[in-house]
């Protein structure tokens, strides 16, 4: 894996979460391992504050049952966890977790990236914060939508939201490849949303 360390590139070359009061001098100083991606590593990027997120599957990974390596840095520090990929619940996920879900989907032919080719698991006007924080996604993802003015981004948020959507709709339809704790969790929450 250490051969596939590309470089160290300056954040603002791949940050796509910067403020709009975000300068490229202001920074500059933080940077972040980027890997090239391959028949393991499936993700590799990073963002403000020189956060990073790299996701690579494990040797136990199978089609079935994917299982992914994420580690990086966040706010917080490092990190690194083993997590399996129909466990991740964009409701209750890391931004990590979700580049993760997204990268394994768009290997598998599920979800295509829009038409500027990058794969971005949020709105870019969604902050993800500290990627070691567990949040909402669909809700950030909704009001967003709702709070978007430009056409371009309100179609490519509505394509991440609806791809989520159908993601843990089929997840419930087919409970063997939901965890038991998943299952419990999202479906009550299905069920206070839906009455």
């Amino acid at each position: 894996m250490i051969k596939d360390i590309v470089t160290s590139l300056p954040l603002t070359l791949s940050s796509p979460h910067m403020t709009k009061n975000s300068t490229p001098s202001s920074k500059s100083s933080h940077s972040f391992h980027v890997y090239m991606l391959s028949k393991d590593c499936i993700y590799s990027g990073g963002g403000y504050g020189g956060q990073s997120v790299n996701v690579m599957y494990t040797i136990d990974s199978t089609a079935e049952d994917p299982i992914v390596k994420i580690f990086g840095t966040s706010m917080s520090g490092s990190y690194e966890e083993v997590v399996h990929i129909n466990d991740i619940d964009p409701t209750n996920a890391t931004y990590p977790e979700l580049c993760a879900l997204l990268a394994h989907q768009q290997r598998i032919g599920a979800y295509t990236s829009g038409a500027n080719k990058l794969l971005i698991p949020t709105p870019l006007n969604v902050d993800p914060g500290d990627y070691s924080k567990r949040m909402d996604y669909i809700s950030l993802i909704r009001d967003s939508l709702s709070n978007s003015n430009y056409v371009d981004l309100t179609n490519s948020t509505q394509k991440l939201l609806d791809f989520f959507e159908r993601y843990l709709s089929k997840n419930l339809e087919k409970p063997e490849k939901f965890s038991i704790l998943m299952q419990g969790n999202y479906i009550e929450r299905f069920r206070i949303e839906k009455y």
